[in-house]
């Protein structure tokens, strides 16, 4: 299966740029330069790049010309408010014998390399299309300065003009060209549904009743670790990702249950110490916010993210609260959080990490005020995958159990990535997503054939 050739010159572009970006330390934009590059580049900021959709689901909507022509083209894409079986009902051409959920590197893959065994697939993804840029390019988003950068910052780079660093051609190729890329999986048969979360919107039981004989799991590890302390389900406790994309992004470019605009804030605590909590206590600063605090269990020697990127935090202002657990987060009488209670901690001996471990100051709690905590300690599998799905083994991570194949422990459903391996890079994604369909198409042929209609 060959790229057509405007692809393998954006995909040129990325390789050509790799050497340089591994190696060198990017400049810290202005927010001039940051704008020129935006408003040059990117679709969104460029208002003669917009027309309304004139046909489709989404009629009546702005949207980029390159998209616009892609949903016009071909509009297989179905927006949210999805009903799967109401659509195989509708569209006989619809019928699918593999549902993909997930669009990230291992759906995408997984779904390229059914239909090149003759299996029809189906992407399902809790994206919107407009988030769809990230599809089969994040890789190159996440390698956009160094390789151990967080996805989330230079997604928002991309998308919502953060106040980051991105190389100028990349932007062009990710941004500029993604929609090909779409238009090409569809023109090779790959079909989508969009904004349709597996375990509240459908279920893997309901699919493999109905009309799909497999089902991969390409779900990713996406969802923001919980610290399993008193009062995290106060208002105004958010996740990273949550609170990132609400402060960078117009509330029409997120999905339903994020355009809610986050109330003007005056305290804000960040737990974590990696990169993305730089990226959230950044945002907290860009948004006004007069007292940003990041609170860390261990000293900076021990914190795994960038020192650059504590450094411009501190020159922005920020607080940092060294060697301090958060242990309980307390709020008001309408439930809405106003404090969270910390205790100081020193240093003892290694973990399992290496990390010298911290051990609790007996008599050290005091209290941080805040009317907004973000939790900022790493990503994990969604846990309603397994918890939805009969049959379906995981572990106490919620990453799913599969053998060298990729098949789970349930008949018909595989998996592979973030899901099963845990956050990892984008190329063992692509690599198990086509082991996953070798094992997919291998199982396809033992199954009875199944009549189209």
């Amino acid at each position: 299966m060959s790229y057509p050739a405007e692809m393998r010159e954006s995909l040129a572009k990325v390789e050509a740029s790799r050497p340089r970006r591994m190696t060198e330390t990017f400049p810290k934009l202005s927010p001039e330069e940051r704008d020129s590059l935006l408003h040059t580049f990117h679709p969104d900021y460029i208002s003669e790049a917009f027309r309304e959709l004139r046909v489709g689901p989404n009629k009546g909507g702005r949207a980029p010309l390159e998209l616009v022509n892609v949903l016009e083209a071909s509009p297989t894409l179905i927006q949210e408010g999805c009903d799967l079986d109401d659509l195989l009902r509708q569209e006989p051409d619809a019928v699918c014998d593999v549902l993909v959920i997930g669009g990230g590197g291992a759906g995408a893959s997984a779904a390229l390399l059914a239909q090149e065994n003759g299996a029809d697939a189906l992407i399902c993804t809790k994206l919107r299309f407009g988030d769809a840029n990230t599809m089969m390019a994040q890789g190159g988003i996440q390698a956009a300065d160094k390789e151990n950068d967080s996805p989330a910052v230079h997604y928002l780079d991309v998308m919502g003009g953060g106040g980051f660093v991105c190389d100028p051609d990349l932007v062009e190729a990710l941004v500029m060209d993604a929609p090909k890329v779409i238009a090409w999986l569809e023109s090779l048969g790959v079909k989508f549904v969009l904004d349709t979360w597996v375990g509240k919107d459908i279920t893997i039981d309901g699919m493999l009743d109905g009309e799909f004989d497999a089902v991969f799991l390409g779900t990713g590890a996406g969802v923001g670790n919980e610290m399993g302390i008193e009062g995290e389900e106060l208002e105004g406790v958010h996740s990273a990702t949550d609170f990132l994309v609400r402060g960078n992004l117009p509330p029409e470019q997120l999905p339903a249950h994020l355009r809610e605009p986050l109330p003007r804030l005056q305290n804000v605590v960040v737990i974590g110490g990696g990169d993305t909590s730089m990226d959230c206590v950044r945002t907290a600063i860009r948004l006004g916010v007069r007292n940003v605090s990041c609170v860390y269990r261990r000293t900076e020697a021990e914190m795994p993210g960038r020192a650059e990127e504590r450094k411009n935090a501190r020159e922005e202002g920020v607080r940092f609260e060294m060697l301090t657990l958060p242990v309980r987060i307390i709020g008001d009488e309408n439930g809405r959080v106003k404090a969270v209670e910390c205790q100081r901690m020193e240093l003892g001996e290694p973990d399992e990490s290496g990390r010298r471990r911290p051990v609790a100051v007996k008599g050290s709690e005091f209290m941080v005020p805040a009317d907004a905590v973000v939790i900022a300690i790493g990503y994990g599998a969604d846990p309603l995958v397994p918890q939805t799905t009969q049959g379906l083994q995981s572990d106490r991570k919620a990453l799913i159990k599969v053998d060298h194949r990729g098949r789970t422990t349930r008949r018909g459903v595989f998996a592979g990535g973030d899901n099963v391996n845990g956050a990892d890079l984008v190329v063992t994604a692509l690599a198990a997503g086509r082991t996953a369909a070798e094992a997919i198409a291998a199982y396809l042929e033992t199954l009875p054939p199944r009549p189209r209609r």
